[in-house]
């Protein structure tokens, strides 16, 4: 049996006014190509849908073009540390806090835009 070990605390952001749906069982995350200073993977990050040969999902930079945001599934619901097998659980439904992302009105445009199908029932205000 794996140990679990966690070497994070602290503040969170209240990224949701509101979760309605989450993705069902969350997702398994392919941590290649995504790195954070701390080691996190912040609450709010934009999530991909599942791989269909290894059922893994990747963190969708919000720097990237709209046309990347047709495989959003949803926003990651609470901060994860970023280890070698992280499990997120993924909000399909609900209400986010634009100011609490960080996000610029033009990327808020650009997501939205580029987003499809569950990810559309997110609002951010």
């Amino acid at each position: 049996m794996n140990t679990i070990v966690t070497n994070a605390g602290g503040f969170s952001k209240v990224i949701f006014e509101s979760v309605l749906d989450t993705y069902a069982g969350g997702v398994g995350i392919d941590p290649s190509g995504f790195s954070n200073s701390d080691n996190i993977i912040p609450a709010g990050s934009i999530v991909s849908k599942p791989d269909s040969v290894t059922g893994l999902s990747k963190i969708i930079p919000i720097s990237t073009t709209s046309s990347d945001f047709a495989n959003a599934l949803g926003l990651v619901q609470v901060d994860v540390v970023l280890d070698t097998n992280p499990f997120v659980s993924v909000v399909i439904d609900g209400t986010a806090r634009q100011a609490a992302l960080g996000w610029s009105d033009a990327q808020k445009t650009a997501v939205l835009a580029g987003a499809v199908q569950g990810f559309k029932k997110i609002t951010i205000v």
